[in-house]
Order: C-alpha cells, then structure tokens, then sequence
C-alpha cells in the first residue's frame, strides 16, 4: 500500500514501498497547487534516492504555460540532478492535454530520462517495477 506523502485539492503524491514516486491530478491546476505536487514529489526523490515517478494526469488538461515553463526550466533540472531516470505517464483522457504531455515527454527524454506512456495506472507500475532490475549471477 503507497503512503500519502501530499495531497491539496488538485492531487496528491504518494510513495510506494519500492520507491516509485506516484502523482494523480484531480483536476486542472496551475500555479501553486501544480507547482505543490511536483515539489513533494521531488523532496521524495532526493530523500529516497528514487529513480522512478509515475504521473496519473488522467483528469489533467493543459497546463499554463508559465508552469510548463517552470516544470522543464527549474523543476526538471532538479529532478533530473536528483537522480530520476524513469518516468511513466497516464496519459490525460483529453486530446489537447495528451498533445502537451507528449511534448514535455520528449523535453524529458532529451535530458535523459526513459519515458513511456499508459493507459492505466497498474500498466505504468508494472512497467516501473520490470526497468532497471539487477540481474542475479
């Protein structure tokens, strides 16, 4: 059972047993709310030596541009020093918010990070939990 690290009225971050960093979007945020989640979810991340994040943004649409800015000029820069490496995605269930999820993907990815993307939130842990396993002698 993940443990409830944050939650405000837009989402909430969890941590799993095994490390995994997970968000959910409740809704559309901006500015504070947004920014709020992302920063637990960091603090997880550097505390844990966690490599791993699944964003559930399923009831997410698009974000303000000036967080989209934010989130890949400062958060990600942090995120990424912290030591993330894999980022698994629920994709948003509307198209415009799928279009900027997959556009900051890509930013992501050219930093480094491994990303796929889901369509349920167990597809994304699964996929978390089988990357970056040590095989055994």
């Amino acid at each position: 059972m993940p443990k409830l690290i944050f939650k405000n009225d837009s989402g909430q971050v969890q941590l799993h047993e095994d490390g995994i960093v997970h968000h959910e979007f409740f809704r559309r945020m901006v500015g504070k709310e947004f920014r709020d989640i992302l920063e637990a979810g960091l603090t997880q991340l550097q505390n844990k030596q966690a490599t791993k994040w699944l964003s559930d943004d399923r009831k997410n649409t698009v974000m303000e541009e000036s967080d989209e800015k934010w989130a890949q000029g400062d958060w990600f820069p942090r995120a990424a020093k912290s030591g993330w490496k894999y980022w698994a995605i629920v994709n948003p269930e509307k198209a415009v918010g799928k279009m900027q999820m997959s556009r900051n993907a890509k930013v992501m990815e050219m930093g480094g990070i491994k990303v796929a993307t889901f369509s349920t939130p167990d597809e994304a842990l699964s996929w978390l939990r089988s990357v970056d396993l040590k095989k055994a002698g």
